[in-house]
């Protein structure tokens, strides 16, 4: 029987892991049958009774991982869903699935917690200090991602998770000081179907013209590089289009990010890539390290084609490296932790 099991609910699948390295992922999910198919999940990794789950979560506020999920703290993953749409609501159908199949509480780890080093003065926006107080501020997202990326590692980092979500984060020995997405994973670079850093202006206009939760809609499901591309792949742009439009917007929109976390650094010793897209588009990696251009890094092409471990050559100034983006393991090793 398993020991600690993570779920993982993405944009369209779920990743079960067990602490010894099983898993089980189910993609092209029925939204509104999440709780069976994590439940099927969960049987065929051999969740029972004595089974301690864990559970990842996009936005806790302001709690900090691991939280025990107890009906006070799934209250307070429902009032964020207002700004993760696409991901609490989702988190919750599981972990009520999996309560229900062990009979046990589990645990949450969440991504927002990572953050919560940044400076108030960076996490507040130019609004009146009563709307920072009711929570009004910036969160920051991949936490988990991030923090397994930069494990064991001093000095001064940035982090690039690549993905359908996109956020580039400055870490510090360890703590986060700054990063790229906000208050919602709306914000920061451009991403699959989110259309990243906007003028509010844009949303302002877009509400004249429709509803609120349409709009709401329509950013979080039909923006970024497919609503530009008419629902192409990055990687088909990147071969298709190497320097077209869109795939130029996302680069340019990722070394912005690079360049504006950096601020908050005193320097900068390594340069991370993670995720889906960090860690296996060498092209991607090769455009942004160039369009970067401040940190002037030098990459090695042969081992960037490789895409494992350092790819910098050994002059560059700035060591460049790919990660895998391992979650599952970083959720275990913050419970451990914690018990």
């Amino acid at each position: 029987m398993a020991d600690i099991v993570t779920f993982n609910v993405g944009s369209s699948s779920i990743e079960v892991r067990t602490s010894d390295g099983r898993v089980e992922t189910e993609k092209e999910l029925d939204v509104e049958d999440l709780g069976s198919t994590a439940r099927g999940l969960a049987r065929r990794v051999g969740v029972d009774a004595s089974t301690t789950h864990v559970h990842r979560v996009v936005h806790g506020g302001d709690m900090a991982s691991p939280k025990r999920l107890t009906n006070d703290v799934k209250d307070e993953i429902r009032f964020h869903s207002r700004f993760a749409s696409l991901h609490n609501p989702a988190e919750l159908d599981v972990i009520r699935a999996v309560q229900d199949l062990t009979g046990r509480p589990g645990y949450a780890v969440f991504d927002t917690s990572f953050h919560q080093t940044i400076p108030e003065y960076r996490r507040a926006y130019g609004l009146p200090e009563a709307f920072h107080d009711a929570g009004i501020k910036q969160y920051g997202f991949h936490g988990i991602s991030v923090r397994g990326a930069c494990k064991e590692r001093s000095g001064n980092i940035v982090c690039c998770h690549l993905g359908s979500g996109c956020s580039v984060t400055a870490v510090h020995d360890g703590d986060s000081v700054a990063t790229s997405m906000g208050l919602t994973p709306f914000d920061g670079c451009l991403m699959r179907t989110r259309p990243g850093r906007l003028d509010p202006g844009v949303v302002l206009e877009l509400c004249k013209h429709d509803s609120v939760e349409n709009v709401d809609a329509f950013l979080n499901e039909e923006a970024g590089w497919t609503g530009m591309s008419n629902d192409k792949s990055l990687k088909a742009l990147v071969n298709e289009e190497p320097d077209g439009r869109v795939v130029n917007a996302f680069v340019s929109s990722v070394a912005e990010e690079i360049h504006r976390v950096c601020a908050a650094l005193p320097s900068v010793d390594v340069l991370i890539f993670t995720g889906g897209v960090g860690e296996n588009n060498a092209e991607i990696r090769r455009r942004v390290c160039e369009a970067a251009s401040l940190l002037e890094v030098d990459i090695d092409m042969e081992r960037n084609s490789r895409g494992d471990g350092v790819v910098s050559t050994p002059s560059s100034p700035i060591e460049v490296c790919v990660i895998e983006a391992d979650e599952a393991a970083t959720m275990i090793r913050i419970v451990e932790d914690y018990a």
